[in-house]
């Protein structure tokens, strides 16, 4: 994990983030840009809820423009670094300030358990 306590000695702008393909990604119907992430309810409560008081089989999160930009290409081609140029490209000054606001939107992503990391190679 990237943004664990402990030290560590990777660069988070030469890291790439992966969406876990358990999460799936739809567009909102209302607003095509922005998406909505899927949330399996995994454990026995919820699989008993699910199953009991018809409760969905997944949880649903809305996404803003931004958050949506990010976990779509959250694919494993663009590292942290490429990850912000190309909300820069797309966003302008609407993002400002763009890499602190996209380290703290993966440091939550991350603490949710819905991406992983991989290290770039050279």
């Amino acid at each position: 994990m990237v943004f664990s306590k402990k030290k560590s000695k990777q660069n988070i702008f030469d890291m790439i983030p992966v969406l876990k393909s358990e999460y799936i990604l739809q567009p909102l119907p209302q607003a095509p840009e922005k998406l909505k992430i899927l949330l399996p309810r995994k454990n026995w409560i919820e699989k008993l809820s699910i199953r009991f008081l018809k409760q969905p089989k997944y949880r649903t999160v809305h996404l803003d423009s931004l958050g949506s930009f990010v976990l779509k290409n959250c694919e494993g081609r663009y590292t942290v670094a490429e990850l912000g140029e190309e909300i820069k490209k797309n966003f302008s000054g609407d993002a400002e300030p763009i890499f602190p606001r996209l380290i703290k939107f993966l440091e939550i992503v991350e603490a949710n358990g819905w991406i992983y990391w991989i290290e770039r190679s050279e």
